[in-house]
């Protein structure tokens, strides 16, 4: 799962971590910034759609599918950024929707990969297993913000935004075939399908 969501955050280091986003609504599509903060807040409207769905959605489908979900969501939004065309308007409201769908998976993805890692890791290991998934996770940002700029000055900004949706389906596809697909709870839980913290959510 680690290396899933490393995937899905050399996607984000391509797109944001490398600010790519910027050039490619300001140069490429030709939106003003005004326009570019409002295709921006659809990320804050996407998070707060996904925290209330978290745990509707892991109670429905399971804690494993709506993980892979989320990952299948993560890559598809962004390569379907990389194909935004029309009209200025309509550019920016796929563009925005985008970015919210981004928003939305991150909370339910996030919640469901934290509390199953704290369910099945021992108590003794719980702080080593956090950091070195956290430096795991922040060095594929990193490395993905490095590499953002140096693929769209070689093949193009468009190109650059595919292949930030292509990793995180690469890492949908690695954890498609592991034992998460078929998991519905958090192992030992007594509470359902949806732990008791994903619940506030």
């Amino acid at each position: 799962m680690i290396g899933t969501v490393g995937l899905s955050n050399l996607g984000d280091g391509l797109l944001f971590g490398s600010s790519l986003y910027v050039l490619y609504a300001t140069r490429e599509l030709g939106r003003e910034p005004a326009a570019l903060g409002g295709i921006m807040a659809g990320l804050g409207v996407g998070g707060l759609l996904g925290a209330a769905l978290a745990g509707p959605v892991t109670r429905r489908w399971g804690i494993g599918a709506t993980f892979l979900g989320a990952q299948l969501l993560w890559g598809g939004a962004y390569l379907g950024a990389a194909f935004v065309a029309g009209p200025p308007l309509v550019a920016a409201i796929w563009l925005g929707t985008a970015f919210a769908i981004t928003g939305m998976i991150n909370p339910i993805a996030g919640a469901n990969a934290t509390t199953l890692r704290q369910a099945v890791v021992a108590d003794r290991l719980q702080a080593r297993v956090t950091a070195i998934a956290r430096v795991v996770l922040w060095t594929c940002v990193t490395a993905g913000a490095i590499a953002g700029g140096a693929l769209a000055e070689r093949i193009g900004i468009r190109s650059t935004i595919a292949i930030s949706g292509t990793v995180p389906i690469l890492g949908f596809l690695w954890l498609l075939f592991s034992p998460v697909r078929r998991l519905r709870e958090v192992p030992g839980s007594s509470s359902g399908p949806v732990p008791a913290s994903l619940e506030l959510l």
